[in-house]
């Protein structure tokens, strides 16, 4: 089985989508939650949080993150976790109003950061890092007060 898994719907994410399946015959594997807009065609298959897929031998969990967008999916392999845009090097995806900043953070805290510290991370923009880097990082923010009007492209370090 070849599969697509999609990490969130979003327009820079999705735009190969239709070249890709010209080349592949694979499943395409998207949330509920972002089956829709800027999709160019229907998915195959619908991810809930909890999903074992299995393709030979490997086994992908899939981690239901909502926040970044309403369906935003990571999928961990072993020891790596690709988490598209839910979890950047340097803090959390960008979100479009607090509510969504809020729930960002606890997908993160509550899916991400609960996960051992050797665990690689492979996010949908910017380099490869590790979750005790994140835990670290995350650490940090936390330690400050934040406006609770606060969203948007938020860093770890600086906001």
């Amino acid at each position: 089985m070849e599969l697509i898994l999609l990490t969130h719907n979003h327009i820079y994410h999705t735009q190969g989508l239709r070249a890709t399946r010209k080349r592949l015959t694979a499943t395409l594997a998207v949330h509920e939650s972002d089956n829709q807009k800027w999709l160019p065609f229907r998915p195959d298959m619908i991810l809930n949080d909890k999903d074992i897929l299995t393709i030979g031998k490997v086994k992908i969990e899939a981690i239901y993150t909502p926040g970044h967008t309403p369906g935003s999916m990571c999928f961990r392999i072993g020891k790596y976790l690709m988490v598209g845009d839910t979890l950047l090097p340097d803090g959390p995806g960008k979100t479009t109003d607090p509510e969504a900043f809020q729930l960002i953070i606890k997908s993160i805290t509550e899916k991400i950061l609960i996960l051992p510290d050797d665990i690689k991370i492979y996010p949908g923009h910017g380099r490869p890092t590790n979750l005790k880097k994140a835990k670290r990082g995350y650490n940090i923010f936390a330690s400050h007060q934040h406006s609770p009007s606060l969203c948007g492209d938020v860093r770890w370090a600086t906001s």
